[in-house]
């Protein structure tokens, strides 16, 4: 992979019956029991190839930053239930007309910050999930060109039938929507894949 100083990868195996692989901070794979015994040897490496392929794009960092986006809201949730509360406390309670004024106008600016803070952190949080949508074909490309791309479109086969399967026996309705989703359809990968393959 050219010169310079090596890096070294942490393999760590989940205790997971489900066909899996992630790359974590610190030049970490994980990768779960059902990966390790349900996938051949070569799309086992595919996988693995792929997930090298997040640590060379250092995509990792991106996960970590929608981990400490999600923080803001949660403060932001909690702040407004206070608000609320605080809202329905008052209400029982008599005061002077400015004081009541300045109160009211104390907790609307809180509830605008509140809801400009919220728009800002779920933009941000757009943002991310299609910088990791972008992620995930670029982690495919360098599978593709460590020569793992057939390899690689076999496994992400079985990962679809695998989600489908678990949709399939979800009691609650699943959403038609795929706009939270954190990876792109897999019908798209396997296409740019193809096409990648068909170019080299």
């Amino acid at each position: 992979m050219g010169k310079g100083k090596r890096r070294r990868y942490r393999l760590r195996v989940a205790d997971d019956q489900r066909i899996n692989a992630a790359a974590g901070g610190g030049s970490l794979v994980i990768v779960t029991t059902r990966a390790l015994t349900g996938l051949p040897d070569n799309q086992l490496e595919a996988v693995l190839a792929h997930e090298f392929g997040h640590h060379v794009g250092f995509h990792p960092i991106m996960l970590l930053l929608q981990q400490w986006m999600a923080r803001p809201l949660a403060w932001a949730e909690r702040l407004s239930v206070a608000v609320h509360n605080l809202l329905a406390w008052l209400s029982g309670w008599r005061m002077h007309p400015l004081a009541f004024v300045l109160v009211w106008a104390a907790i609307l600016l809180i509830r605008a910050a509140l809801l400009v803070l919220d728009a800002i952190v779920k933009a941000a949080m757009l943002l991310l999930l299609f910088l990791g949508r972008q992620a995930e074909y670029k982690a495919d490309t360098v599978a593709t060109r460590l020569g793992y791309g057939n390899a690689l479109i076999a496994a992400l086969t079985q990962l679809d039938k695998q989600h489908e399967t678990a949709l399939a026996h979800q009691q609650a309705p699943v959403p038609a929507s795929s706009f939270w989703d954190t990876h792109p359809p897999t019908a798209n990968r396997i296409a740019k894949i193809r096409t990648a393959l068909a170019n080299t």
